[in-house]
């Protein structure tokens, strides 16, 4: 169960060890406060908040404010610099890690764009004339996803939402002469998120329909921007599954995967409970592996060694890239309890600190100012 301690540490480690007064404080232990403010000083990250003198306002879309709340008007808001890397296809994926193996040539002279993926790109079909149709596009993404081990892939023409099966993802697709863009659609709260370009991930207000025009808006570090290409054609979906292993402290989890010669697989790995991750491979002499976490940051890397990670409940993803013959690899994954008084770095400004009964997880912002959460512990699996 995640439940906001809505906590907010001073940045000086000295006036945070002494000030008991502060909103909540009293909540955490010792070891904890200790750990926290000591990071203060040394975490480093590329997100920020921008301010504007007047307020922002969209409408079609939401974006994150600068508290990280989903909002359609705002005078401030959340940016993140990774953002100017990746575009709508890459996130819709989702899959945005580094990718100089898959470059059309003429990328190579963009720097920025070392997380950009085309439709075609997995099954090396991503050059298309600008009459290509909509159907032709998620043809090509079905071809993407097969080529990265994604099963029960399908695509048809939007006729309402799809019934999904546990376990299966959905993006959609919409076309004008020269250009498509992407969404991702999130079960959880039955919302559809996509990022135009190299700019911020909104949040679409409404159901997909036809009928609705997908206009442009988009907002980056120097504010909103509304002319861009209109999308008023057909819109297609394309539906899949993943391949998911979910470690437990009871058994490892064991995954054999084929692997084409020069082939790249994705496997997204499901955290319920708080671990020491540990993943392994039969044979590591033809490829390399980098464990990823759901924003894309690498967590660790691997060609001879195996995997391990501290690991907070979420999901992961694991990518393999085979540079050799083809042949059939086995990926072991299991989970170790970790320890009280524990404490790791993740991405994008946390730390995690492992207290007896729970997890505290501060997000640091650029103000030195630590917001926190805590996962609760529960059950034989818990900190011991």
């Amino acid at each position: 169960m995640f439940e906001n301690l809505l906590l907010v540490l001073p940045a000086s480690l000295s006036s945070f060890s002494a000030n008991s007064s502060v909103r909540g404080c009293s909540d955490l232990n010792e070891h904890t406060k200790s750990v926290i403010a000591c990071e203060l000083k040394t975490i480093t990250s590329q997100t920020t908040v921008v301010s504007s003198e007047e307020s922002v306002s969209m409408e079609d879309n939401y974006f994150m404010d600068g508290d990280m709340n989903w909002t359609d008007s705002a005078s401030s808001w959340y940016w993140d610099e990774d953002w100017l890397h990746y575009n709508c296809y890459s996130y819709a994926i989702p899959r945005h890690d580094l990718v100089p193996d898959y470059y059309p040539a003429e990328f190579e002279m963009y720097e920025d764009f070392n997380k950009w993926y085309n439709p075609g790109q997995f099954c090396q079909n991503y050059y298309y004339p600008p009459s290509t149709t909509i159907g032709d596009i998620a043809q090509r993404v079905v071809d993407d996803f097969n080529a990265i081990g994604f099963t029960n892939v399908s695509t048809f023409r939007l006729n309402g939402l799809p019934t999904l099966s546990d376990g299966e993802e959905l993006i959609a697709l919409r076309r004008t002469p020269g250009d498509t863009h992407f969404m991702r659609y999130c079960k959880a709260d039955g919302y559809w998120y996509h990022k135009p370009d190299r700019r911020a991930v909104l949040k679409y207000k409404y159901q997909l329909s036809e009928s609705r025009i997908w206009r442009y808006e988009a907002l980056s570090i120097g504010g909103l921007t509304n002319s861009g290409p209109s999308y008023t054609g057909e819109i297609w979906l394309v539906k899949y599954t993943p391949v998911t292993l979910a470690p437990t402290y009871a058994a490892d989890a064991c995954e054999s995967i084929f692997m084409d010669r020069f082939g790249d697989r994705v496997l997204a790995i499901d955290i319920d409970d708080p671990g020491l991750l540990n993943v392994s491979f039969s044979d590591t002499t033809a490829f390399t592996a980098v464990l990823y976490s759901s924003e894309w940051c690498a967590l660790d890397s691997v060609t001879h060694e195996p995997i391990e990670a501290m690991l907070c409940p979420g999901r992961y993803y694991l990518v393999i890239k085979n540079y050799r013959y083809s042949n059939y690899v086995s990926v072991n994954t299991s989970l170790t309890a970790i320890p009280e008084h524990q404490s790791w770095q993740e991405p994008n400004r946390q730390i995690v600190v492992s207290e007896k009964e729970r997890l505290v997880r501060a997000y640091i912002d650029d103000e030195g100012v630590a917001s926190l959460s805590a996962v609760e512990l529960s059950g034989e699996n818990g900190v011991e």
